[in-house]
């Protein structure tokens, strides 16, 4: 009992440091709060766009093959995939299949187109090397799928827009020189080659009309 008021005197003597201490820190421990606010909405919002982007691929995925359908309808040509392409998606190695974006049908037929202008272009090398028409098809056809696999590794729509414009610009540029290369290459090849050409382009389409919207009209890709 005796130390009580020694106590109490002690209190008091303290009591100022201890405030102003509390004072000194608040601003620190607002700081951090702040930060740590700031971390979660970022956090989130990473999540929702690596969320949106899973959604946007499966729904482009469907609506490009829907797109396909009923443009290949109207061309007259096959919708279904050919056996070869679908004998090489089975031997393809899983570095490339286990990616997410492998379930795009675009990205698949683009790879497949890559994969049987190789070969074209061997030929057209050994027939005439002098002549470009081999490297500017070997460009067109790999400029489609690396424009896909870049353009789907952007976060906003309107980045992934511009992507897909490239790849369906090279796209389009692979007819005229498939076309350049007859007489190199059998016509029963090259007509192969157009159908393929052709069915990307649709998904294509497909999936330039999933991302701008279905009520937007007619986009500049299809006139």
């Amino acid at each position: 009992m005796r130390r009580a008021p020694g106590r109490e005197a002690e209190r008091v003597r303290r009591a100022p440091g201890r405030e102003a201490e509390r004072v000194r820190r608040a601003p620190g421990r607002e700081a951090e709060r702040v930060r740590r606010a700031a971390r979660r909405e970022g956090d989130g919002v990473r999540r929702g766009v690596r969320r949106g982007i899973r959604k946007c691929l499966v729904w482009d995925a469907r609506e490009g093959c829907r797109s396909a359908g009923s443009d290949s309808q109207r061309c007259g040509m096959p919708n279904r995939i050919s056996d070869e392409q679908q004998a090489w998606e089975l031997a393809c190695c899983p570095a490339i299949t286990s990616d997410v974006l492998w379930k795009l049908d675009a990205y698949r037929a683009a790879l497949f187109l890559l994969h049987v202008s190789r070969s074209d272009c061997k030929a057209l090398r050994a027939a005439r090397p002098d002549e470009k028409v081999a490297s500017q098809l070997m460009n067109a056809a790999a400029s489609i799928s690396a424009s896909l696999a870049e353009g789907y590794s952007r976060a906003t729509r309107a980045d992934r827009l511009r992507f897909l414009g490239y790849a369906l610009g090279s796209t389009r540029e692979c007819i005229p020189w498939f076309e350049a290369a007859r007489g190199v290459l059998p016509d029963s090849v090259i007509d192969a080659r157009l159908v393929l050409v052709m069915r990307l382009r649709a998904l294509l389409l497909g999936v330039i009309r999933s991302l701008r919207g279905k009520d937007d009209g007619p986009t500049r890709f299809e006139r």
